[in-house]
């Protein structure tokens, strides 16, 4: 597949409430047609639900994925891959595990026993600990940086998602490249050529945790601590928002967090809430 036939796909990425929320049967005939991405974070959250759950949702993504949708990565991956190629992540769909699961439900050699599941389960859960801890660490930095500024962006009392954009005026006058090479400078051999501008993942996650630690440092001066296991919930939820940095539209059915955030970073994107919304434009025939 050539560059040029790539760059005319719109593509779009899907939360499991819209994922488990639709038949199955018109999820299968939308991803005939379109660049449909299921992430491997959804796939995590397909595995990892109850044993009834995940034997159907199982079976949700096979017939999906063999109805022509693609598997997307997870951006500790992106990160990570960017910190290697020192290059910003580039097509969203990862076409080489996409073939390797297609062959493997072709040949149902699909196997999802306890100790992948327990595998599985580990990874994201390092995975997780990896992201809130970066998110708490550039939070501060950036707060160390403009502390007053962090402050009146706190003080903001609108809508969510007026309140989020109030944020990202604000941290978008912090230079990322800069966090990047005191956050994440370990992902690279030379942080001075890493995050380099909004093109990046590890801008666009950067900007949006810090955004989200604002927002629970609102929280927090009416009474309300960051929990742990809400604060892991949130920065995993933040995938499917990174993940829109590489695509073009969304649906999500959650508008706590990923709608506004999603609208507020991403304005000049698309944000639905069921397959009817999505227009013709995103029709593309390439599976």
């Amino acid at each position: 597949m050539a560059l040029k036939d790539t760059q005319r796909l719109r593509i779009i990425v899907i939360d499991k409430d819209v994922f488990q929320g639709i038949q199955a049967s018109h999820l299968c005939s939308f991803a005939k047609n379109h660049c449909l991405v299921l992430s491997q974070h959804l796939l995590y959250e397909c595995l990892t639900a109850t044993y009834d759950g995940r034997q159907h949702l199982m079976q949700r993504f096979e017939d999906t994925i063999s109805a022509g949708a693609y598997i997307g990565p997870l951006v500790r991956g992106m990160l990570q891959k960017e910190g290697n190629s020192l290059q910003p992540y580039g097509f969203l769909p990862d076409l080489a595990m996409t073939s390797e699961m297609r062959r493997a439900i072709h040949k149902n050699r699909i196997r999802y026993d306890r100790g992948v599941v327990a595998g599985l389960e580990q990874r994201e859960k390092e995975s997780g600990e990896f992201l809130l801890d970066l998110t708490r660490s550039a939070a501060s930095y950036v707060e160390q940086k403009n502390p007053r500024g962090a402050e009146v962006a706190r003080k903001y009392q609108g809508s969510r998602l007026e309140r989020l954009k109030v944020f990202l005026e604000f941290v978008d006058t912090v230079d990322m490249h800069e966090v990047a090479c005191q956050q994440m400078g370990h992902l690279t051999h030379s942080p001075e050529d890493f995050c380099l501008s909004p093109e990046w993942v590890s801008w666009q996650y950067l900007r949006l945790i810090t955004v989200l630690t604002f927002e629970y440092g609102m929280h927090s001066q009416k009474g309300t601590n960051m929990r742990p296991p809400r604060a892991h919930h949130d920065v995993l939820d933040v995938e499917y928002v990174v993940l829109l940095s590489r695509a073009d539209g969304i649906l999500t059915r959650d508008k706590k967090l990923v709608t506004p955030l999603a609208q507020a970073a991403f304005p000049e994107k698309d944000v639905f809430f069921s397959l009817d919304e999505v227009p013709d434009e995103y029709l593309c025939h390439w599976s």
